[in-house]
C-alpha cells in the first residue's frame, strides 16, 4: 500500500474503501490524517471498522445514500472487482465518486502469475471469482472508463493507481 500510493497521499485526504472487509487500511490512512470512510456489507465488519474510528457510508455502491453527494481524493477498491458482476459499471461508478484530482487504488489478483503457495484451486480458481484480469485487460478496462494509469504493479497481485483523464 504505501510503496503505490505514499508519494500521492496527502493529510485530510477523504478515503473511501469499498468492500472493506476488516479494515485492512484504516490504521495506515488514519496515521496519515486522513478521513478514512468505508463501504461493507457484513455487520460484524462494519462494527469492527465504527469501533476503530472509521466511519461506514452503507452495505453497497448502489444501495448507500451517503453517497449520493459524497466525492472522494482516494478510492480503494481491494480484492473485489472480480467478484463484479459489471466491472466496468463498477469503475464508473468509482470515478462519478472521485473529486477532480481524486485516485483509484485498484487490487485484484494477476490471472498471468497466480499465487500457488495458497493453492491455485483454493485460492484462485474459486466459483466467487467471475472475472478474471491480467495486466492488458485490466489497464484496456480502466482506459475504457476514462481512467489513466500513474502507477502499475504486476509483482504478485495487479495494483492500479488510476485518475481521470482529463478531458480536452
Amino acid at each position: 500500500l504505501d510503496k503505490t500510493i505514499s508519494a500521492y497521499l496527502r493529510t485530510g485526504w477523504n478515503i473511501l474503501d469499498v468492500g472493506a472487509g476488516e479494515g485492512w487500511a484504516l490504521e495506515y490512512f488514519l496515521e496519515h490524517n486522513c478521513n478514512y470512510f468505508a463501504i461493507e456489507p457484513v455487520a460484524k465488519l462494519a462494527s469492527s471498522i465504527r469501533q476503530r474510528r472509521g466511519k461506514v457510508l452503507g452495505k453497497s455502491l448502489t444501495c448507500s445514500p451517503n453517497l449520493k453527494n459524497a466525492r472522494f481524493d482516494l478510492v480503494v477498491l481491494r480484492h473485489n472487482l472480480e467478484h463484479l458482476l459489471d466491472p466496468k459499471g463498477t469503475l464508473i461508478r468509482l470515478k462519478e465518486l472521485l473529486t477532480p484530482n481524486g485516485l483509484i487504488l485498484l487490487v485484484v489478483p494477476n490471472a498471468e502469475n497466480p499465487s500457488l503457495h495458497k493453492g491455485f484451486r483454493t485460492s484462485f480458481i474459486r466459483p466467487v471469482h467471475i472475472s478474471y484480469f491480467c495486466e492488458t485487460n485490466l489497464l484496456r478496462l480502466a482506459r475504457s472508463v476514462g481512467l489513466d494509469t500513474l502507477v502499475c504493479n504486476t509483482t504478485g497481485e495487479i495494483s492500479l493507481l488510476l485518475r481521470s483523464i482529463p478531458s480536452s
